[in-house]
């Protein structure tokens, strides 16, 4: 081989190994590990369904971000992990407890499951979250509404977990998250739990418009692969077959599995090819760097926005209030919080259509945008209800700025629509505050504000 094209193979060689998002790479297996896998030859893999984003079978198929770890942990082990298909987590759980599959996914440890499973150190930390009709105050504590009928999906660990957490606590088993959210939007549930990213995917998959996200538990999912306690080498492989997961591996899953591409080209001279395969080394290094910065910020951007109007999600809410609470505990740094609710949402549905009662929530969303300060974080809080986050601004401030608002609400017409207002509850944090509490009182305020007639400013006393 000519030394110009021995260069080209080596060049083109390292752009190929470093544009793979996924590598095999060795683990360090024991002898008797390596020898437990040549006899076992394949891991039979049982997954939760209708679980999205995170797995769900569909037309046979094992899809979601869980798949994309099993690809990853099954190849860098050296071993292939055969999907067992299962209609329903109930199904799922009872083919771990007859052995017909080695491994379950996507799982919580309880001492139930213990009795059957072993547990991998947890490789994904989800919140637990309430979702209630829009209509309904804000959730403190799960405590508050225990006596009231509230979903959760059939067999997961939750239902094991608060029975014993709160004797008495009145559950309703569903068949699925599909399910409970359609209950709920039926009024069957009070409330229905599930996971954060799973009930978000499946409120906008479903386009269901009466539900929000209306509280959160105090503890995370903590999700682990079980496997099968009479075989307990197979948990000691998945755990290093996790470890091998690089955080670059991760983050891409968890950014939408990005990939990105290159082409570059090249000089047919020997000398001149030379310097520019080392110069396109380089180059490519650092222009892989920017893509993947690039991506990955937009994909942030992306995961905190709300798809309809724009504006920051609850998820971006969320933090940014939790880090003005935590600014408060240590150096009492004032802030308030503005709850706006549209006026009579429903009847825009109703006599419009729905896709004018989009209209109608971009409108306001841009009316908030038009009129909230630089340093306030605004932000659709869920269905018609939208937050304003106010750093360094004390109960006069705010009450100035809703009004403000209100007024520019009621005054800026939309085009084919009568009487768009909005209500809105303000709340100043206080030391007797925290995160949920401050929520409760701005949410009291606005619903005073709409017993009181609507279309006023209402406020929250500490």
């Amino acid at each position: 081989m000519s030394p110009i094209f021995r260069c080209l193979a080596l060049f083109f060689s390292f752009i190929y190994c470093s544009s793979e998002s996924v590598h095999s790479i060795d683990i360090p297996l024991s002898e008797k590990e390596k020898q437990f896998l040549q006899m076992k030859k394949s891991l039979s893999m049982c997954v939760g369904t209708d679980f999205m984003p995170y797995e769900d079978i569909q037309n046979g198929q094992y899809i979601g971000m869980i798949s994309e770890y099993m690809a990853i942990v099954s190849e860098n082990i050296g071993i292939p992990f055969i999907l067992i298909p299962t209609v329903d987590w109930n199904e799922t759980m009872h083919k771990a407890r007859t052995r017909e599959c080695d491994i379950v996914t996507f799982i919580i440890s309880t001492p139930e499951r213990k009795k059957f499973l072993n547990f991998t150190r947890p490789y994904i930390g989800e919140p637990l979250v309430i979702a209630t009709k829009d209509d309904k105050p804000f959730v403190v504590d799960v405590k508050n509404i225990q006596d009231k009928r509230l979903g959760i999906v059939r067999g997961y660990a939750y239902v094991e977990i608060l029975s014993k957490r709160y004797p008495g606590i009145n559950i309703v088993e569903v068949d699925s998250t599909f399910d409970g959210l359609k209950k709920l939007s039926e009024g069957d549930l009070y409330a229905y739990l599930d996971g954060l990213n799973v009930i978000g995917y499946h409120i906008q998959k479903s386009n269901v418009r009466n539900l929000k996200i209306n509280g959160t538990l105090k503890n995370n999912w903590d999700i682990s692969i079980g496997s099968r306690n009479d075989m307990p080498i197979i948990n000691d492989i998945l755990n290093k077959g996790l470890d091998s997961i690089s955080d670059r591996q991760r983050k891409q899953i968890d950014n939408s599995w990005v990939k990105v591409k290159y082409e570059h080209g090249f000089d047919h001279d020997l000398i001149i090819l030379i310097s520019v395969v080392v110069t396109l080394i380089f180059t490519f290094m650092f222009y892989h760097q920017y893509i993947l910065r690039k991506h990955n910020k937009m994909l942030e951007s992306l995961s905190e926005t709300d798809k309809l109007t724009g504006i920051n999600n609850r998820l971006k809410l969320d933090k940014f209030l939790q880090y003005h609470v935590d600014l408060f505990e240590r150096y009492h740094e004032t802030f308030s919080i503005v709850l706006i609710d549209i006026d009579h949402f429903k009847k825009f549905n109703d006599k419009y259509g729905h896709l004018m009662g989009d209209k109608v929530l971009i409108h306001v969303a841009n009316l908030l945008k038009k009129n909230c300060r630089k340093m306030d974080m605004l932000g659709r809080w869920g269905g018609e209800e939208f937050l304003v986050i106010c750093p360094k601004t004390g109960l006069d401030g705010i009450r100035a700025l809703a009004e403000i608002i209100r007024s520019k609400v009621e005054n800026n017409h939309l085009k084919n629509v009568d009487g768009v207002t909005v209500s809105l509850g303000i709340a100043e944090m206080s030391v007797n505050d925290n995160f949920n509490t401050l929520l409760n009182r701005a949410d009291k305020a606005l619903y005073s504000a709409k017993e009181k007639g609507r279309n006023r400013v209402e406020e929250s006393q500490s």
